[in-house]
């Protein structure tokens, strides 16, 4: 048993690895072509959104690159600064895909809503983000040492954004 797990976690996360370098060479290749519109990323997800018929999602600018995402629990479109600011094939393309996201949330389709529930139940189920701060409180009427945990342990939700939309990304 032991071994068949190491065989499929190993053959997980070479497939992971594989379908990444892909991704970013791929993306590599797209930045270096020009979008002939002349449009920037975020100029083009505004225009498809309102196209359509969706106003209530705001297109925010985020550091780092290939963090894009749409969140639906936020009504945000999230790019990165490469690709809201870029004129690039690539720059358009993720923002194009990041607003198919927007129009899955818009017409509830299926899948994205199961993805949206397992993420809430994600986050609620979550024992250390109740259990921690309890345990610490607890301690600290009984006067007993702390463990040494830091204070925002339990409070994990923003750290776990990324990761979520990452989900829905591919």
């Amino acid at each position: 048993m032991n071994g068949l797990f190491l065989l499929t976690f190993l053959g997980t996360m070479a497939l992971s690895l594989w379908a990444a370098a892909k991704v970013k060479i791929a993306y590599a290749k797209g930045s270096q072509v020009p979008a002939s519109s002349g449009f920037t990323g975020a100029e083009a997800a505004a225009r498809i959104l309102d196209a359509a018929g969706i106003r209530n999602v705001q297109i925010v600018e985020q550091d780092g690159l290939l963090g894009d995402h749409y969140d639906p629990m936020h009504r945000r479109l999230v790019l990165s600064t490469q690709n809201f600011h870029g004129h690039s094939a690539a720059a358009l393309g993720v923002a194009a895909h990041e607003c198919g996201h927007a129009i899955q949330h818009k017409i509830a389709y299926a899948p994205l809503q199961w993805r949206m529930a397992s993420v809430r139940c994600h986050h609620l189920c979550q024992p250390d983000r109740y259990l921690a701060p309890s345990i610490r409180s607890l301690l600290r009427l009984r006067g007993l040492p702390l463990p040494n945990l830091p204070h925002h342990y339990g409070c994990r939700m923003g750290h776990n954004h990324a990761l979520q939309s990452r989900y829905s990304s591919s």
